[in-house]
């Protein structure tokens, strides 16, 4: 009896140990992943009159590290809630009697290539694109476009130390979502603006 407790007890601290040791081993993706969240304005450069604001969440891998906080590039996957709003292509670009605010939800995948990295100050500028994205709003939108569209997203940004565990970041961005259909039934929304946040 003595001896299957004297067993019993072994296995446990046995498995206690390789347990604490496998969770003080280090994780390539606790290491080098990231969290955002961001917030971006933006407005058509067309005369439509149509505005943009975004508001989402990615969560990424930082790759090819060159030294202790600085990588060449990262890729992130995540969604942004979108709230388009115009006035219904008025020509006037006066108050319109009815305006409309459209939701949607975009799901993309993204990557960032750095350069000009400043050590002193902890900032490095870089490239972004989110290639595609896939984004589906409420209701048709545009005018004589479709609930699914196909988007994407281009842009030139700068990245700062805020502190030890958080960045913060500002993008001045294209943005393009379109039906992909054929061009009479593809109508566009095509838009810069800014977007900001934190990574963490």
């Amino acid at each position: 009896m003595r001896s299957k407790v004297a067993k019993i007890i072994a296995t446990i601290l046995f498995l206690a140990i390789y347990l604490d040791a496998q969770a003080q081993k280090r994780s390539f993706f606790k290491d080098n992943s990231y969290h955002r969240i961001n917030l971006g304005l933006y407005h058509s450069y067309f005369n439509d009159n149509v505005g943009v604001m975004t508001a989402g969440y990615d969560y990424g891998l930082e790759l090819i590290r060159l030294r202790s906080g600085l990588n060449l590039i990262d890729v992130g996957v995540g969604a942004n809630i979108i709230l388009a709003y115009d006035g219904q292509n008025d020509p006037s670009r006066e108050r319109p009697d009815y305006a409309r605010i459209v939701p949607g939800l975009e799901i993309n995948w993204s990557v960032r290539l750095y350069f000009l990295p400043i050590k002193k100050i902890d900032t490095r500028m870089y490239l972004e694109a989110l290639p595609i994205t896939f984004v589906c709003y409420a209701k048709p939108y545009p005018d004589g476009g479709s609930r699914i569209n196909i988007g994407s997203h281009v842009g030139l940004g700068i990245d700062y130390r805020l502190n030890s565990g958080l960045r913060g970041f500002a993008s001045l961005r294209l943005m393009h979502t379109s039906n992909g259909r054929e061009y009479e039934r593809n109508p566009a929304l095509n838009a810069i603006g800014i977007t900001t946040g934190v990574q963490f």
